[in-house]
Order: structure tokens, then C-alpha cells, then sequence
């Protein structure tokens, strides 16, 4: 007589207490129904997807979910033309995700700078001028006050 490995006895144990019937599984008096999952399909932002020369071919997505994760340079527009190309291809839906953050883009805004020799009465009287200040008169009159007690 052959002994049974453990693990042959558990395996049988648990085909008896399992059985399946055409998507329904009885497991020791309780059911569950068995359901088929969609595909999900993923372009992240490396994906030669978001190449402007891509040509489009070899891109299925009949019956799936599609998740897209786009890089910083992908505008709004461009991502809804190509959501509804998706859905059109077959997608059941588009989800997009975060975009890659962008390069912080630092603008030099032009600032004047102070000729060579002009004196520190004449550089704050200049910015005096060019606040935006409803009053110039009384902070005119404060900066000159201020000036005057420190000697300049």
C-alpha cells in the first residue's frame, strides 16, 4: 500500500470542497460568481506613444481599460483628440493620470540697474518713482526723512 503525500490530501480535500459550474464556485456553502476582468493597458510618459512621428500601428486596445500617464510637454487638446481616438479603437475607458512635471521655466524680467555712481539718495528716489503706490508723495516724503536721519 502507497502512502499519500500531504499534500496529495490536501489537494483532494480541497477538490471535494470545491465546484465549479459554469462560472459559479461553491467552496464549503459559499458561492461566489466568477466574473472576466478587462485588460488594462498602460502608456506611461516613456512610451513612444507620445512621439509626434508615431505612426499609430499595433495599438490594441478592444475591450480594455487604458490608463494613460502622459509627459509634461502633452497638451489638453492633443489628450482629448487622442481619448476619443482611443474609444473609437475599441477602449471601454481612458483614464488619464498625472502628467510629469515640467522644467520650471524662470523668466529674467528686466530690471534696471543702477548706473555706475549714482549715490544711494538717487537709486531709492528712482524706486520711489517707480512704486505703485496710490500716495507717492507721502512716501516720498517718508524715504526722504528716512534718508536724512542716516546721513544719505
Amino acid at each position: 500500500m502507497a502512502r499519500k503525500v500531504r499534500t496529495q490530501v490536501a489537494v483532494e480535500k480541497a477538490q471535494e470542497l470545491v465546484s465549479v459550474d459554469s462560472g459559479v464556485v461553491t467552496m464549503d456553502r459559499v458561492r461566489f460568481q466568477t466574473v472576466e476582468s478587462r485588460r488594462l493597458v498602460t502608456f506611461g510618459p516613456e512610451h513612444e506613444i507620445w512621439d509626434p512621428n508615431y505612426q499609430g500601428t499595433g495599438i490594441c486596445v478592444d475591450g480594455a481599460l487604458v490608463r494613460l500617464e502622459p509627459p509634461a510637454g502633452i497638451t489638453d487638446a492633443w489628450l482629448d483628440e487622442f481619448q476619443v481616438e482611443l474609444k473609437h479603437l475599441g477602449a471601454v475607458a481612458v483614464r488619464v493620470g498625472h502628467r510629469q512635471r515640467a522644467d520650471a521655466v524662470i523668466t529674467q524680467v528686466e530690471k534696471t540697474q543702477p548706473a555706475k555712481g549714482e549715490s544711494v539718495h538717487q537709486v531709492v528716489m528712482g524706486m520711489v518713482d517707480e512704486a505703485k503706490v496710490g500716495d507717492k508723495d507721502s512716501l516720498r516724503n517718508l524715504i526722504e526723512a528716512a534718508l536724512a536721519a542716516e546721513g544719505l
